[in-house]
Formats: structure tokens, C-alpha cells, sequence
């Protein structure tokens, strides 16, 4: 049997097989490496998500809170509604008398895509908001003077990529919150 060495002294088969077994390393360090990428970018977008979820959900919070803030005792309605979707909350934070200043009537509207505070973009591709709101004994009211408290309910899912295609991870992020200026 006749051995063709190269100038290193290796044979062509042992050549070869080395050249397969670090192919087939290369194979699997790469799907380690795209396996934790799409973990990566997972964990990113719902970081990022929930950022978003949450940092609207404290506007909101302490807007409504706010609502019907009065202190000169003008009578005016603290929440106007046009829906489910909507809400305005009206407050007199410069205690002027009126509640007419600089972010005394602030509008949160879900257009079916983005969450809007004032005409302005909160959070861009947000999947649902809704607004229900309750009366001094819990129970679901639609009439503006009877409120006392809303259940803010905003869900989101991650944006659609190449990396999570079939994932559709959702975070849903509820809150009910106490309106301390609506009294009877």
C-alpha cells in the first residue's frame, strides 16, 4: 500500500478527517451561537416592551389619580370618556379656577395602534388599551359623576422579527386606580 504524504507528513485521509470533524464543531458552535442570539433578542424585546408597558402605565396612574383636582371648588367634571378606549382627565394644577392651563386636560386615546397622550405618540404598535370604570361600590358605571375608580389594561406583544418569527410572546399589564379627588 502506497501513502501520499504531504510535506507536513499527514496523509490526505487523516487530512480529511480532521477537515470533518472541525466541520461538524464549527456546525455546532454556530447553533450555540444563533440559539443564544435568539435569546438575546427575545429578552430585548421584552425588556423593551415592558419598559414601555410600564412607564405609560405611571403617566396614566398618576394623571388619573389626579383627576378633579379642585381646589377652588369650580364643579367641573374630572373624567370624560369616549369609550372604552379613551379617556380625558381634566385637573386644576395651577389652582387658578379653571382647568384650562398647561397639562390640566390630558387625553389618553388607544387609535387602534399606538397609545396617544395629548395628540402625541406614548407607545408606537401597542396591541390593545382599554379603560372601565367604577363607582363608589365597585360596580361598572358609565356615568361620568358616579366614578370613583378605573382599570387601566394595556397588552403588547413583541415586535415581529426574523429571530422571533413564532414566538408571539404577549405581556399584559393591568391597574386599577383610585381617583382621590372624585367624591360624592
Amino acid at each position: 500500500m502506497i501513502k501520499i504524504r504531504n510535506k507536513s507528513g499527514f496523509t490526505l485521509i487523516e487530512l480529511l478527517v480532521a477537515l470533518a470533524v472541525s466541520s461538524i464543531v464549527l456546525t455546532l458552535m454556530y447553533k450555540v451561537y444563533h440559539s443564544q442570539l435568539k435569546t438575546h433578542t427575545t429578552q430585548q424585546a421584552y425588556v423593551e416592551s415592558q419598559q414601555n408597558l410600564r412607564a405609560a402605565m405611571y403617566l396614566m396612574e398618576r394623571d388619573i389619580r389626579m383627576a378633579g383636582f379642585d381646589p377652588k371648588g369650580m364643579g367641573f367634571v374630572g373624567i370624560t370618556d369616549d369609550g372604552n378606549t379613551s379617556i380625558t382627565v381634566v385637573m386644576d394644577l395651577d389652582e387658578s379656577g379653571s382647568a384650562t392651563g398647561a397639562n390640566e386636560q390630558i387625553t389618553y386615546r388607544f387609535d387602534s395602534i399606538n397609545l396617544v397622550r395629548n395628540g402625541e405618540i406614548l407607545i408606537p404598535d401597542i396591541d390593545d388599551v382599554q379603560f372601565e370604570y367604577y363607582n363608589e361600590d365597585g360596580g361598572i358605571t358609565s356615568t361620568l359623576d358616579d366614578i370613583r375608580s378605573v382599570r387601566i389594561r394595556m397588552e403588547d406583544s413583541f415586535p415581529t422579527t426574523a429571530m422571533l418569527a413564532g414566538d408571539n410572546k404577549e405581556l399584559i399589564l393591568e391597574s386599577d386606580v383610585r381617583c382621590r379627588n372624585l367624591v360624592n
